[in-house]
């Protein structure tokens, strides 16, 4: 018979034995999971590797070869997930835990999906052009770009005046930069370098673009001298034709403002804008002290003030003026110098002969002169007056005759014309 002491003993070691079994059935037990994290199908280090269970989040300990290992501890029957963080975005993996009784080590390799991302599309479309010339030193660049992902895009700018141009611009979002005080006759190079969200980029090729020439420094117009008549001038016929000289430093074109009275201090502009260095005055009177000027212009605004000058007129004789007018063309169409039909207007295809009618009622006529645009063409000392244009000639024209006596009077006649002559003979 066993003492008593040993019964006690068996019972207590059973039921130390049941306590134990029935606590590793329900405790949280220690267990691992570990693996290699697949991304894209390569195996690849992530960001952080978090495995979900038994109300708990539990981030793993990587390896640059990509493999995790995560320690936990849960209840049999528990079914965790795993969430992969790549590049600050999580991704939960294909793969999930359920926890097994006696089974302490779980191998599983987790598989996540991360689309690629595409590197923006090359900066294209630059302002100034590629190969631009004769651009202006105060500019704004200007490309264009985007990217096939839809990503937000930045930009570094580089600009300079060699082939490996400096950065002068980082991280911009504007498609622009300004740029100012640029030197004259100088070529630039620039480029953009795009970046995306995820650190891809792309990059323009080397564009290059040349500045404009500086400009020359504009000079007004020398002062208007050498009038005729010359200043002070006396005894001066009131048929006088006006006259001066003037030039430009620049070799600019010219033309000039007349101004004419009969006081110093009351002159009138009588003529805008004309090229001739002539002018006559109308109607003049005899025994009278006239005052004139010219303002001469360049092609850029400048202009120069000449002097005022003056002259006095002739003492008169009554004298009528002789009687002018040009009887040929009229309205008619004109080929060749023959007339076809009737129109509202001088019609002239080809050359044409200009006859003119003058008489004087108390003297003779001593010639005529005939004008095309104000410009002197021929002197005809004959009766009848007449003059053949056959010179080339195209578009509306002024024809102008003027007549003058024996005693210097003179009366003129206008007439406008279409004409279009080739003077092929």
């Amino acid at each position: 018979m066993r003492p008593i002491g040993f019964k006690k003993t068996s019972l207590i070691i059973l039921l130390s034995f049941f306590l134990l079994s029935s606590i590793s059935t329900i405790a949280f037990v220690p267990r691992t999971a570990r693996g290699y994290v697949y991304i894209n199908n390569v195996i690849t280090k992530p960001d952080n590797v978090i495995l979900s269970i038994a109300g708990e989040n539990i981030s793993a300990t990587l390896f640059d070869d990509g493999y995790y290992i995560v320690d936990f501890s849960a209840e049999d029957g528990e079914t965790g997930i795993f969430t992969v963080v790549v590049d600050g975005e999580n991704y939960l993996a294909n793969e999930t835990l359920t926890t097994e009784h006696n089974v302490y080590v779980y191998n599983i390799d987790l598989h996540v999906w991360v689309p690629e991302n595409n590197p923006p599309d090359k900066p294209s479309n630059p302002s100034p052009a590629d190969g631009a010339t004769d651009v202006e030193i105060d500019i704004t660049l200007s490309w264009q770009c985007s990217d096939p992902d839809g990503d937000s895009l930045t930009y570094d700018v580089y600009f300079g005046t060699s082939d490996d141009p400096p950065k002068v611009s980082s991280n911009q979002s504007a498609t622009t930069h300004n740029l100012s005080n640029l030197q004259y006759s100088t070529t630039y190079y620039w480029k953009i370098v795009a970046w995306d969200e995820h650190g891809a980029k792309n990059e323009s090729k080397l564009w290059v673009f040349v500045t404009r020439a500086e400009p020359s420094v504009n000079h007004p117009p020398n002062q208007p001298y050498n009038p005729f008549p010359k200043n002070n001038e006396t005894n001066v016929s009131v048929h006088v034709i006006l006259s001066w000289q003037c030039s430009d430093p620049d070799g600019d074109s010219l033309t000039y403002d007349v101004y004419f009275g009969t006081g110093e201090n009351q002159l009138k502009k009588v003529s805008s804008n004309q090229s001739s260095t002539t002018y006559r005055p109308s109607s003049l009177n005899y025994s009278t002290t006239y005052y004139w000027k010219i303002v001469a212009w360049d092609e850029h605004g400048e202009s120069s003030e000449g002097p005022v000058w003056r002259f006095t007129t002739e003492e008169g004789i009554p004298n009528s003026p002789p009687t002018v007018s040009i009887t040929r063309p009229k309205n008619l169409l004109y080929v060749r110098d023959r007339e076809i039909l009737s129109l509202s207007l001088p019609l002239i295809i080809g050359p044409i002969t200009i006859e003119v009618n003058a008489s004087d009622s108390d003297g003779v006529v001593k010639r005529v002169d005939f004008y095309i645009d104000y410009a002197l063409k021929y002197s005809d000392t004959t009766a009848p007056f007449s003059w053949r244009w056959d010179s080339r000639a195209f578009g509306f024209k002024v024809i102008e005759v003027v007549a003058y006596d024996d005693k210097g009077a003179h009366q003129r006649s206008i007439k406008e014309v279409l004409i279009f002559n080739l003077a092929i003979l």
